[in-house]
């Protein structure tokens, strides 16, 4: 199936004219179960979100989702102001994304520019992403992602997880996110896991990477809690094998780098690899946290990273 979009795609100005009956009330557009899907042009796929975004309903549509598809290809589209993800892969195996430009204002939430959860053989790359939440996010059931050449900002970042909400068992294996520039981004080469989460996130290799005013350049969070009522546990999320290599840039937050890991199920396997990070105001120099991971240190690394 081949689908060209070169114009606009307009979402009703609205909220309450957004009429889904009980089905399908989560995205605007939703392609699922085919071989060979290609979309392309040089549309605009417009959400108009402002009204979305301060309501507390449920359904908030995606703007494209995919799921349960193989050979997929999308390329040259622009997404806009979504009420939530704007573009959603779910359960594919294969697919090649290319060339997409996605905004909406830092303010926004929940609008990740690319969310991707149960899916193979990924690769995104040459896309420009700035909304009010991550700008890639990789959700369980996640393996073999190849993500190279994307400018990020506004936004979280490009971001491992969550994995392991609610006890639950997540799996992200494979992932190499390469030659990224974040620019005013909250966070930038980033893994969350939740407490009491089973799993793993292993084979992970953020590798020449530029940093412009991060608040969080590099952060492993192994307590990651998101308005919700959280408790210790003894289980977790078990990250390893993690590089992070050519990584230079600014920290608007002293603390440029952040290893915060479980006791009981400490993270290993840290690499830090050529690492330079400075903090972009004051004469004070950056500094680094962490806890509960093993690992070592190549080249220089600045600030300094004592991993056990």
């Amino acid at each position: 199936m081949r689908v060209e979009i070169n114009g606009t795609i307009t979402a009703p100005s609205e909220p309450k004219n957004w009429r889904c009956g009980s089905e399908n009330c989560d995205n605007w557009i939703h392609f699922s179960h085919l071989d060979g899907l290609h979309i392309s042009g040089s549309g605009i796929i417009s959400g108009r979100g402002q009204k979305w975004w301060n309501m507390k309903r449920n359904h908030k549509p995606a703007a494209l989702r995919i799921t349960n598809s193989k050979n997929v290809q999308l390329s040259g589209l622009r997404f806009k102001d979504n009420p939530r993800m704007h573009v959603v892969l779910d359960g594919v195996k294969s697919a090649y994304i290319s060339g997409l430009n996605i905004e909406a204002p830092s303010h926004s939430p929940n609008t990740d520019g690319i969310h991707i959860g149960e899916s193979s053989d990924i690769h995104i790359e040459h896309c420009n992403i700035g909304t009010g939440d991550d700008c890639i996010s990789i959700g369980g059931g996640s393996k073999y992602l190849r993500i190279r050449n994307i400018t990020c900002g506004p936004g979280h970042g490009i971001s491992v997880g969550s994995l392991g909400k609610h006890g639950d068992n997540d799996e992200v294996d494979d992932v190499e996110i390469k030659h990224v520039v974040f620019v005013n981004t909250t966070n930038g080469a980033r893994i969350k896991t939740w407490q009491g989460g089973k799993g793993y996130a292993r084979n992970i290799r953020f590798e020449h990477i530029l940093i412009q005013e991060s608040d969080n350049p590099i952060i492993i969070d192994q307590f990651y809690c998101d308005h919700e009522k959280c408790v210790d546990h003894s289980s977790a999320v078990k990250v390893s094998m993690v590089r992070f290599k050519d990584v230079m840039g600014t920290s608007k937050k002293e603390t440029a780098v952040k290893i915060d890991c479980s006791k009981k199920v400490p993270c290993e396997d840290i690499v830090f690899d050529n690492v330079h990070l400075r903090l972009s105001r004051d004469k004070k120099k950056a500094s680094s946290y962490c806890s509960n991971a093993k690992g070592k240190v190549i080249g220089e690394v600045i600030p300094r990273v004592t991993l056990k």
